[in-house]
């Protein structure tokens, strides 16, 4: 459901969850990036960045891509498989495209190294271009979008009882988990 708060988008009293839908992207995406240094080059769709895209059904979000688009190549995605009549038949059969073959593959991506590495005439033998990662060191939760709250947490050793900044945090058993066995066979 929404979060908690004032009224702005994304809460209780709006109505809406779209904060939510935001911050669960910004897990997928831009915050694995800032996490590895990378955010300067991949994470988010900019000007000056890398057209890394990746599509899913609504039903696989998060699981099983789609299609994956480097630099506007298809170079991921599903193939279909050919034992099948109809383009929605199960399991999806992921496989490298187009892009993923001959020196497209390398054309099209970067090698992430040390700034030492290349600062010093890396001697990598590859054509892809290399990329320093950047700003690697003291991060944390402070640093990411959408997801920097931190609370404390305790778990009473006796009732065990889990409280968040002293509220308990109480949920019922769950009958199915999503991205379970039913999308990895």
């Amino acid at each position: 459901g929404p979060l908690d708060g004032e009224g702005s988008y994304g809460t209780t009293d709006s109505g809406d969850d779209n904060e939510r839908v935001l911050r669960y992207i910004a897990k997928l995406t831009i915050n694995p990036a800032i996490a590895h240094g990378l955010a300067h080059e991949i994470g988010s769709i900019e000007v000056g960045k890398l057209a890394d895209i990746v599509l899913w059904r609504p039903d696989h979000f998060g699981a099983k891509p789609q299609l994956v688009l480097k630099s506007g190549f298809p170079a991921y995605g599903v193939t279909g498989d050919p034992n099948a009549s109809t383009d929605r038949c199960e399991p999806l059969v992921l496989g490298p495209q187009f892009g993923a073959h001959g020196a497209t593959a390398a054309d099209i991506s970067v090698a992430f190294v040390a700034r030492a590495a290349v600062s010093g005439g890396d001697q990598l033998p590859t054509r892809r271009r290399r990329v320093a990662v950047q700003h690697t060191r003291g991060i944390g939760p402070k640093d990411m979008l959408r997801n920097h709250r931190l609370g404390a947490v305790d778990v009473n050793p006796t009732t065990g009882l889990v409280t968040l900044d002293g509220d308990p945090l109480q949920s019922e058993p769950a009958d199915s988990v999503a991205l379970s066995r039913l999308y990895f066979l």
